[in-house]
């Protein structure tokens, strides 16, 4: 089983509305200037957490040392990756286990970050994701729809439930500390408003109501 560790980078996120004005212009940028690294494909991922939701509530609390723990795959293979993602304040990196394949209670038992994790398995999200890289491979935007979430369960088959309107997409801008000035060009051109929005919270709200 093979690990990377991916460099550091910044994820600016936002909104966008479609059909309108501003989404319309912007699909015509990234079709004209960027290239697809990755035909679509959608995405499904099993999220982990302990019994005190820790993981969620440093979300919601802003805390600027941050992780969240998935097991992600894709509709292009079979295989999974296990998943560590780090937040420092407005950077990102990722420890990936390729092709995971062990019992889920080892996330927990080989992985473990912190002996006060105690992982399990939480909910499943799902989406489906368009990919776009400029030229030089510095920049990548992500576009996602359709997101769907349900409870894990060992039994029972618990019904998906939609996260969002099927008119918003959630675009991600994703690029070095040497490009971050570039993708705040990008934003400032097509009048991209950010937020602070994570898929894990949405659902563990969603879920928990």
């Amino acid at each position: 089983m093979d690990v990377l560790i991916t460099p550091p980078r910044y994820e600016l996120k936002y909104h966008l509305e479609l059909n309108s004005n501003i989404s319309n212009s912007f699909f015509n940028f990234l079709n004209g200037k960027f290239t697809k690294p990755y035909e679509d494909r959608s995405i499904e991922s099993l999220y982990f957490d302990d019994k005190h939701a820790s993981f969620y509530n440093d979300s919601i609390e802003g805390v600027a040392k941050r992780v969240k723990v998935r097991l992600r795959g894709y509709s292009n293979t079979k295989e999974s990756n296990l998943e560590y993602k780090f937040k420092n304040n407005d950077l990102v990196w990722k420890k990936i286990f390729q092709s995971y394949n062990k019992p889920l209670d080892s996330v927990s038992k080989n992985y473990n970050i912190n002996h006060r994790y105690i992982l399990h398995p939480i909910f499943t999200i799902r989406y489906k994701r368009k990919y776009f890289q400029n030229k030089n491979n510095s920049i990548r935007v992500t576009i996602d729809s359709n997101l769907q979430t349900k409870k894990f369960s060992n039994s029972g088959s618990p019904r998906w439930k939609k996260m969002n309107s099927p008119y918003i997409n959630i675009i991600e801008i994703k690029c070095s500390t040497e490009d971050l000035e570039n993708a705040k060009i990008i934003e400032s051109n097509f009048n991209l408003n950010r937020i602070r929005n994570s898929k894990y919270t949405d659902a563990y709200d969603l879920l928990n109501k």
